[in-house]
């Protein structure tokens, strides 16, 4: 390798990129022209738009795991807000519904000796349901500022499609933002000089084995601009362009599409097996679906040399080949020719395919590198559908593509993860299952710093911006999740007390709105929805009570004075204290602490005899100042408020019909005999304003943030599991 020539030769190729990047940015101004021809109406234009691994992993899912549950979550890992986007990507994510699979595209597949006719067929009756399947929201980051978060859940075969889709579309929408002016011609410009600098540098390094695939599908600057890309290398290097990732570019354009198999495939097998056995039962399934015929394995699940183990002769004999995505590429290829040699296996019969953030100059340099010793092959996204050189404005902008990703993260209810080979690239929400898996196979934990307590309190309570908030969205969305729960627990009833606040008041209303659906839908009679009445002897806001259930209308109302059961309790308890000179406190606390628990166990004996789930009105405002009972009203089987904030139950409460005496009424929890309906902010010192502006990730005065993390520390017992010993 000659790395002198090769500098002097790409610095005059940077030089005439550098130049041409002066020359455009002169083109540009401040002022937004309309889109230009780089960007059309919609970002995915076809059922086949997706990367082929998508598809071979689904028929995978389709023939042994059907009812498999995953959850996908999206990320971005740059500090470039797409709050801005958050409308437009969510149509396009919409308009996904739309997309079947045509006779014509079947009829496509069907010439692919790897799909089965039973996944085609499966195919043409498979549609989007992305208001179903796709939540979407803006939430804080890491540093406090607002992000886009979207979240993916359903059955792995329904939801497998979506991530390279997504990840599209959010590419192109920022990008129609950002750099809708951008021309075809800039972007044609600069891939032409990147074919040439590869077409000389291939004849002056005299390189033979060199050969190219286009994945840059998820990234892309825009689906034209993939387009136009495929269409290019196509015709300018036909000898060396293999094939694209993409099926429907590689059909259009009569070249074979490229796929392997991704990360989400061997971390689902974490829940189905012992995870040290997970990456060759993930190996075995493989290779029983496609029989040999798709045998490149991807090895940086957990790390390279853990793979090792389970990559044995069964598995380096029948895979052709083996797929680099993190770490360092010639280190890795050096340990695979030394593990093929190992098992006896010519590493010439095999193929190591590069993938991870390539550009001409890595690929060749890995070309010289391997030469007569194992193939090389090499998938390019980035660089060759989301690049422009130095493309910069007047104003001294660069453009940049998106740093994203989507991940699964869980798999049947358990969490799952990437290591991978560059720690950074880890992948996992649960830090202890983590920990416990990098112990299972014998890795190094790594240090983390600690977030801050603001951190640690947004991550597990943060809520979505009200400007984003839609009642009828979520109050649907919360009906449905009711009626979900009855069906699954082959329940009957919803339980629920009532007292008049606007918490209870949204929630009785939406859980009469399920029962009542479930009878329509069932033609029956027997869900009910029982509002309980929970005085402690007479209460002062009894009127509001009486107003909630006219407001509601429940099936049924029964009324439980617990005040009598919680006196004996309570003087019970007193009076051992005292008699054993023990200094009582503030005993009025206590005893409005052990009404909350009588509250829990009448509801629950209530659910018992009508076969019922207690339902709970925690939300996030309460639940991050600990402002509840543990075991009483923090007792229950569903809390549908979850994720809200108090501002969000008022709105809903509100598009709901309830009057607004109830939505607009101060809220109190009424335990305390000494200062009867006193009003919660008085007790917390803060104003739901403050808190619900904090958990929204806005900001709020200091004094008022150092009180309410002070109590989110001091409470966190209250939100944890019980410890257990084990």
């Amino acid at each position: 390798m000659n790395n002198n020539t090769t500098t002097i030769d790409k610095e005059n190729v940077g030089a005439s990129l550098s130049k041409q990047a002066t020359v455009l940015s002169s083109m540009f101004s401040e002022k937004r022209e309309p889109l230009s021809d780089l960007f059309k109406d919609r970002a995915i234009r076809s059922f086949l738009d997706t990367d082929l691994y998508k598809l071979t992993m689904q028929q995978a899912v389709f023939s042994k795991y059907p009812d498999t549950q995953v959850r996908y979550e999206f990320v971005v890992r740059s500090d470039e807000s797409l709050e801005e986007d958050f409308s437009s990507i969510r149509n396009e994510i919409n308009a996904l519904s739309k997309l079947t699979l045509s006779d014509s595209d079947a009829r496509k597949l069907q010439s692919l000796p790897f799909f089965s006719q039973a996944y085609i067929a499966a195919l043409r009756d498979f549609r989007f349901s992305p208001e179903q399947d796709v939540k979407m929201s803006i939430v804080p980051d890491k540093n406090g500022k607002k992000q886009l978060k979207i979240s993916v859940v359903g059955s792995w075969f329904k939801t497998i499609l979506y991530e390279v889709m997504v990840l599209a579309i959010v590419s192109e929408v920022r990008n129609r933002r950002l750099w809708g002016d951008v021309n075809l011609e800039i972007f044609r410009k600069n891939l032409f000089e990147k074919v040439e600098y590869l077409k000389s540098e291939i004849k002056r390094r005299n390189i033979t084995n060199f050969q190219l695939a286009e994945m840059g599908t998820r990234r892309r600057f825009s689906s034209v601009a993939q387009t136009y890309a495929v269409q290019y290398l196509s015709r300018a290097i036909p000898e060396y362009f293999v094939g694209s990732s993409n099926v429907m570019l590689a059909f259009e354009n009569n070249i074979k599409p490229i796929g392997t198999v991704a990360h989400e495939y061997f971390m689902a097998h974490q829940a189905f097996t012992n995870v040290k056995l997970s990456q060759k039962l993930a190996l075995n399934v493989w290779d029983d679906v496609f029989r040999g015929r798709l045998g490149i394995a991807l090895t940086d699940t957990i790390n390279s040399d853990t793979f090792f183990e389970d990559f044995d002769y069964k598995f380096a004999n029948s895979f052709s080949g083996v797929r680099h995505d993190s770490g360092c590429p010639f280190t890795w290829g050096d340990k695979f020719i030394a593990h093929y040699e190992k098992e006896g296996i010519d590493p010439m019969t095999k193929t190591l395919v590069f993938t991870d953030g390539l550009d001409f100059d890595k690929c060749l340099d890995l070309c010289e590198y391997f030469a007569g010793r194992i193939n090389v092959s090499f998938g390019i996204g980035t660089f060759l559908t989301a690049d422009f050189g130095e493309l910069v404005r007047e104003c001294g902008s660069v453009y940049k593509a998106l740093s994203i990703v989507m991940k699964l993260v869980e798999c049947n209810g358990q969490p799952v993860a990437k290591i991978s080979d560059e720690p950074e690239k880890a992948i996992c929400e649960s830090e202890i299952y983590l920990a416990n898996l990098r112990e299972r196979f014998g890795l190094p934990q790594l240090e983390k710093p600690q977030k801050s307590t603001r951190e640690r309190a947004l991550l597990e309570l943060g809520v979505s911006p009200t400007e984003t908030f839609s009642p009828e969205k979520e109050s649907r969305g919360r009906v449905d999740f009711l009626k979900k729960a009855l069906i699954e627990s082959r329940r009957s009833s919803l339980v629920l007390g009532i007292s008049g606040g606007v918490d209870s008041t949204a929630t009785g209303r939406m859980a009469q709105m399920a029962v009542n659906e479930l009878n329509k839908e069932f033609k029956t009679d027997k869900f009910k929805f029982i509002a309980v009445r929970l005085p402690a002897g007479v209460q002062k806001d009894e009127d509001d009570a009486q107003e909630a259930l006219r407001f509601i209308q429940p099936s049924l109302i029964h009324t439980v004075d617990v005040g009598k059961a919680s006196d004996e309790i309570h003087n019970g308890v007193v009076s051992e204290m005292k008699a054993g000179d023990f200094t009582v406190g503030d005993s009025d606390f206590h005893k409005g602490n052990v009404k909350a628990r009588m509250r829990m166990i009448a509801q629950y004996e209530l659910a018992g005899f009508h076969e019922g789930l207690v339902i709970g009105t925690d939300h996030n405002a309460e639940a991050i100042t600990g402002f509840f009972t543990k075991h009483g009203d923090g007792a229950c089987d569903i809390v549908p408020l979850r994720g809200l904030n108090k501002r969000q139950v008022r709105l809903i409460a509100k598009h709901l019909g309830a009057p607004e005496s109830l939505f607009g009424k101060a809220a109190t929890a009424d335990l305390e005999e000494d200062r009867p309906q006193l009003a919660d902010e008085i007790a917390l010192g803060l104003t739901y304003d403050q808190i619900d502006d904090f958990l929204e990730g806005k900001s709020i005065p200091t004094e008022a943030e150092d009180k309410l993390l002070g109590i989110y520390k001091a409470t966190a017992h209250k939100r944890d599991l019980p410890a257990e010993f084990f």
